[in-house]
């Protein structure tokens, strides 16, 4: 089978002609399914995070006509400029860190169905059967369990054991191809990419991507009139995105409970980055104060 690389490569993005089907839900995430030849079922959930109106307000602002004194909080265009560069930066990191941590099920919806999703490094079959002279050639790799609710026989929890396939950093290949990089390879804008497939012993067959990607288009949140947050639809944000393919011939799950099971680890991981982003911007807002009120009160104790 073709792997999910090639898959994305020419349509990340998704195209119209090949979609037999989308939906969205109120808290911006965007359910499509897919239909490719050689596979029995793609299904990708994704969203799109950026600073919402919370993050913004804590943010310093530009000065306005109406600030007459330095206690407006207001800074010239460049501290204006530097205050919101340095918050996407914790917004690009608190995301990469939920990943290099694979914390993708911290905060499954509750409403939503029961799902663990756990990776580990373990000893490939290998260097066990290499025994103690082949100590030197140890070989490791990263494996993964997802448990989850109705995915066994009979509707019970079925747990489907899963194994490291790769991980790519969208950086690092763009300096590499250099010049050989297509339009839709720029276009796609990946930050970061990594995919695990299934082995023996589970209920479907396949592989689930998950993936990081830029984003400068308004979220679906920021659209939204009945959204009491809204977001800068200027703002740079990111987009998360998570497939499950399975190839012909592979057990597929039911496409509900496919759905289910990539949104759900979509909305914690959004979640996840979400909390790490905000707490992260208050603890430098905070340093930055508490500097600029010792700095203030070593000023005026030498004057």
């Amino acid at each position: 089978t073709r792997s999910l690389p090639l898959l994305f490569m020419d349509n990340d993005s998704s195209s119209s002609s090949l979609s037999s089907g989308s939906s969205f839900s109120d808290d911006g995430v965007t359910l499509e399914r897919v239909e490719r030849e050689g596979y029995a079922l793609i299904a990708t959930a994704r969203k799109t995070i950026s600073l919402d109106s919370d993050i913004l307000q804590q943010l310093p602002r530009k000065p306005t006509m109406d600030d007459d004194d330095d206690e407006s909080g207001a800074v010239n265009e460049e501290g204006y400029e530097h205050s919101h560069q340095e918050a996407i930066q914790c917004m690009h990191d608190a995301v990469i860190s939920v990943f290099d941590d694979r914390k993708f099920s911290e905060f499954i919806p509750q409403e939503s169905c029961f799902l663990k999703f756990r990776s580990f490094l373990v000893a490939s079959e290998e260097e066990e059967r290499g025994g103690e002279e082949d100590d030197d050639k140890q070989h490791i790799i990263e494996g993964a369990v997802m448990a989850m609710k109705s995915l066994g026989d009979f509707g019970l929890y079925g747990i489907q054991p899963l194994c490291f396939s790769y991980e790519e950093d969208g950086t690092e290949q763009n300096d590499d191809e250099g010049k050989g990089a297509t339009d839709d390879n720029k276009r796609d804008n990946m930050i970061r990419c990594l995919a695990f497939h299934t082995v023996k012993g589970g209920h479907f067959d396949g592989e689930i991507r998950f993936s990081i990607h830029e984003s400068n288009a308004p979220t679906r949140e920021s659209k939204s009139k009945k959204s009491k947050k809204k977001t800068d639809p200027s703002t740079p944000g990111i987009t998360i995105a998570i497939t499950l393919a399975v190839p012909d011939g592979g057990r597929a799950p039911p496409p509900r409970l496919a759905d289910l099971m990539i949104s759900s680890l979509l909305r914690s991981i959004t979640h996840s980055s979400t909390i790490k982003m905000r707490q992260t911007i208050a603890r430098r807002l905070q340093s930055k104060s508490y500097r600029a009120d010792a700095s203030g009160r070593a000023s005026e104790k030498r004057h």
